[in-house]
């Protein structure tokens, strides 16, 4: 409970005061990733999560999604067995890939 009452002025002060954000902003540069790129999202997410994805993935070159049915917003803790075969299946890929 002290660390609580101490730390209370966190929620009154602005949390991003002392953030600065970087220039060019980082959604603009969604489009000079090249690294392999997976995004897991649960159909159960919130939607606004969901297009956050959806709009990453039409940003980022080569992406792939994954959309796990019945799994919410933490999808490894929700749904774990589709969650790593789905990580395990892209890094297979990508094993592939390599060394092709």
């Amino acid at each position: 409970m002290q660390i609580a009452m101490d730390n209370f002025h966190v929620h009154v002060e602005n949390p991003w005061k002392l953030q600065i954000p970087p220039e060019p902003r980082t959604f603009q540069r969604l489009s000079q990733i090249r690294a392999p790129t997976l995004l897991i999202i649960g159909d159960r997410d919130v939607p606004a999560q969901i297009l956050m994805v959806e709009n990453i993935h039409a940003h980022v070159p080569r992406s792939k999604k994954a959309l796990i049915q019945g799994a919410d917003h933490i999808v490894n803790m929700s749904k774990p067995h589709d969650f790593n075969r789905t990580v395990l299946e892209f890094l297979r890929t990508q094993t592939q890939e390599i060394q092709a």
